[in-house]
């Protein structure tokens, strides 16, 4: 994920001016508009697995038998993936649609309860799971129950999706766990990542979204702990009397995948918009994208980068912002 992640957008543009790519950054990707083609490259492809055989990501075929897989932080198998998991690849794809992957690596967004659903029968609507809003569409792949609407409240669940960094969550696959299925069941293993905000250091607590969070029992806290770092917080120990979910691990989601070093910079990424343009900056899935005078658009113009939008582009990585070179809005 990119060290400059969910900054305030002004401040992710100062902060990348400098910024030097060492590897594939986070983003996010899939869908078939740029499928049997485009432009080849060397760098990353990254968003939710379309298809499998070896895997298909943003429309190319990845070979995958020689790459590193890597789930929740640990070495894997092709096996373990699954349709709507958002994947990271970094690899090499040529112009007739196919790659060959160095590595794969997906982690997910959110896990906890459901403490409401507002899903509707047309599988639209908003999951609410520790403060956060999960938006779920008829695109979203749910495994464990017939569909979204029908996730009862208290149920466990784990989320892939397109995180905006601020308690907004779009769900790309949502799979259900284990769970006694009691209304209220915030207590057990749950992981949450985004934003932090209102940090508040003297009662040792801050905020993701609408959940606060008590830091107090974590050991050590990440480097540049502040408003603004995007983090991933593990807790076994759930919610206390208050509310607050009791942190026991804070992790800071900025590391670039070291195993992408050398690969390149080039990017096929589809994602949603999260800051809507101003002057030619957005963000996609929270990370810094740039259009140029030479911007292609396709189904759209840069009037339609507005929050919530699905876009897929084609670009590469200058000094940690995607300079966007092709642009196609998704419907």
């Amino acid at each position: 994920m990119s060290a400059l992640r969910h900054l305030p957008l002004p401040l992710v543009f100062i902060a990348a001016t400098g910024a030097a790519i060492t590897g594939c950054i986070s983003a996010t990707s899939s869908g078939d508009s740029l499928a049997g083609g485009g432009i080849g490259g060397t760098g990353i492809s990254s968003g939710p697995i379309d298809g499998f055989g070896s895997i298909f990501v943003n429309g190319i075929e990845f070979d995958i038998d020689s790459a590193l897989i890597v789930v929740d932080g640990v070495d894997a198998t092709e096996a373990t993936l699954r349709i709507g998991m958002v994947v990271q690849v970094c690899g090499s794809w040529n112009e007739d649609g196919t790659g060959t992957a160095v590595s794969v690596t997906y982690g997910s967004e959110l896990e906890g309860p459901v403490t409401a659903n507002d899903v509707g029968p047309d599988h639209t609507g908003t999951l609410s799971i520790l403060g956060q809003t999960v938006i779920v569409d008829a695109s979203t792949r749910v495994e464990g129950i017939a569909s979204a609407d029908l996730i009862p409240v208290g149920a466990r669940v784990e989320i892939s999706g397109y995180s905006a960094g601020d308690g907004t969550l779009y769900a790309t696959r949502i799979d259900m766990e284990e769970s006694d299925g009691d209304e209220g069941d915030e207590n057990g293993e749950v992981e949450v990542s985004g934003t932090v905000s209102d940090l508040n250091e003297s009662e040792l607590t801050f905020s993701i979204g609408g959940l606060v969070v008590y830091y107090g029992n974590v050991g050590s806290l990440p480097p540049g702990f502040d408003d603004g770092l995007y983090v991933e917080v593990e807790s076994e120990s759930g919610l206390d009397d208050e509310g607050r979910l009791i942190a026991d691990e804070i992790e800071a989601e900025d590391d670039i995948d070291t195993s992408c070093s050398g690969v390149g910079d080039d990017a096929r990424i589809q994602g949603r918009v999260t800051t809507a343009l101003s002057g030619d900056f957005f963000a996609i899935d929270g990370d810094p994208a740039q259009i140029t005078a030479d911007t292609e658009f396709e189904n759209g113009s840069r009037a339609d980068l507005e929050v919530g939008a699905l876009v897929e582009v084609e670009g590469y990585f200058s000094g940690g912002v995607l300079v966007v070179e092709h642009i196609d809005f998704e419907d």
